[in-house]
């Protein structure tokens, strides 16, 4: 079966992106969404077979932080996705801000999305 270059879902044609992880490769959608605060989280789903399949990861973490996040800048939660930053800079999805911040044990760097990028 050829791979799906696209998928559409709520309306809108979303790229179908590869990404690589400890646990294999997937293709995904990333979709833009809002926390609580409204600033940007970044939700994934796996495709198979050219369809929406499940739930994969949410690449972005939520520090809380109006100075830094707004609705197109947003932390990467490196620590769930140790791939999340060679993901975006490979796809053109994001750009470093080199600006990072601390939740517990981890410091998590904040990237200014392209969310143009997502669909098509």
């Amino acid at each position: 079966m050829a791979k799906t270059n696209t998928i559409a879902y709520e309306g809108k044609n979303y790229r179908v992106f590869t990404v690589n992880t400890d646990f294999g490769t997937f293709d995904v959608i990333c979709i833009p969404r809002k926390y609580g605060n409204g600033t940007l989280a970044i939700q994934m789903i796996s495709v198979k077979n050219g369809h929406l399949d499940e739930p994969f990861s949410i690449l972005t973490v939520n520090l809380d932080n109006p100075f830094t996040q707004n609705s197109t800048r947003a932390y990467l939660d490196t620590n769930n996705n140790s791939w999340a930053e060679k993901f975006v800079k490979k796809n053109k999805i994001a750009e470093d801000t080199y600006i990072t911040d601390a939740s517990g044990f981890c410091r998590y760097p904040l990237y200014s999305f392209n969310l143009s990028r997502l669909t098509v």
